[in-house]
């Protein structure tokens, strides 16, 4: 299997904030196409990479997980040079202050660092409250003329986290953007695998999608294009910290793969891969979503006349932060069960065909 560790470090230095997804396309390309058949882009800005198993007339499997990240948007450029921003997607404004950020001009990438008022001059009534966005800025040392004129920096300019990965210990990773790349390292690595083994029963369409962020679901348009007969949506969910616990739906790290029971989901599919995860022993946790799983499976399953869609992740920590943290052992569990999925001679009797 594809090392996952430098897989994930790969997409996570691929600037890809929502609704410009575009700016990681070149990486994205290069590290995926070497190892499937074909690949597309769409207008909306998903890409789709083809994986053909050899059998005529075999089933359409799409393995959807989404490439955009939270990120930021320049509205004002000060006449002092300090740049003022709004969110992409649901950043935590929390971890905002102090942050390193990229902006992507058109003259290439500024470094950054958000600034706002110093504590110490604060009233003791405002340090009780969340800094509002509106209320910090962006200090590049440049001035105004400078960005504007040689770095094409304006307002509509997307802005990242600075892109890091660090290996923590217990097989721990944290980085930016794990949200969702992880998950596409993951279909990366579990396609590879499943066609390295052999006995591949379907046709395999790597979805990595554009606009889950802004709630757009860019992959239910390329559902429509794709028309598979059966979908897998891996999306990250949320691992539990010393103030979270199991009954606010967040999962222990190491607790394996996520299967998502809901009833917006197809429960027969996620009962077969559950039961599939257990003959060969793959760790695994079950998230009850009854009404929504608050991933693009919510819509793709609801794409035509209906594709059953199956709705697995893995635990992640510090979500819509820059350092998303998340367990490979995790991972490599998404990885052999979604292998698994692909070689399954049983799964075709539960797609549409």
């Amino acid at each position: 299997m594809l090392d996952l560790i430098q897989t994930l470090s790969a997409l996570s230095r691929a600037p890809s904030p929502v609704g410009f997804e575009t700016i990681g396309s070149d990486a994205l390309v290069e590290l995926f196409s070497p190892h499937f058949d074909e690949w597309q882009r769409d207008a909306v800005g998903n890409h789709i990479f083809v994986r053909r198993c050899g059998r005529e007339g075999a089933p359409k499997l799409m393995i959807d997980s989404h490439f955009d990240e939270v990120g930021l948007i320049v509205t004002k450029i000060e006449e002092n040079g300090t740049i003022r921003f709004t969110n992409l997607g649901g950043v935590d404004r929390r971890i905002l202050p102090a942050a390193d950020v990229d902006i992507y001009g058109a003259g290439g990438t500024i470094y950054g660092v958000i600034a706002s008022t110093p504590t110490h001059l604060l009233t003791a009534e405002e340090r009780k409250k969340l800094e509002k966005i509106d209320d910090m800025y962006i200090d590049t040392g440049y001035t105004k003329k400078e960005l504007e004129e040689t770095l094409g920096v304006r307002v509509g300019t997307p802005i990242g986290f600075r892109p890091y990965v660090t290996e923590l210990l217990s097989e721990r990773i944290a980085g930016r953007g794990f949200d969702d790349k992880a998950c596409a390292a993951v279909a990366l690595a579990a396609t590879c695998d499943a066609f390295d083994r052999g006995g591949v029963r379907f046709d395999v369409y790597a979805c990595i999608s554009a606009a889950e962020e802004n709630g757009m679901s860019g992959a239910e348009k390329a559902a429509f294009k794709i028309k598979p007969d059966l979908a897998l949506v891996l999306d990250v969910g949320f691992a539990e910290a010393p103030d979270t616990s199991a009954s606010q739906g967040a999962f222990k790290l190491g607790s394996g793969f996520i299967a998502s029971y809901s009833a917006i989901t197809d429960i027969k599919l996620t009962r077969r891969i559950t039961r599939l995860a257990e003959d060969l022993q793959i760790k695994y946790a079950i998230s009850v979503e009854p009404n929504s799983t608050g991933t693009n499976g919510d819509d793709i399953i609801l794409v035509e006349a209906g594709i059953p869609t199956a709705v697995l992740g893995v635990p992640l920590r510090s979500m819509h932060t820059y350092s998303e943290v998340v367990d490979t052992a995790d991972m490599r569990a998404l990885a052999d069960i979604v292998s698994a999925i692909i070689r399954d001679p049983g799964m075709e009797e539960y797609s549409r065909v």
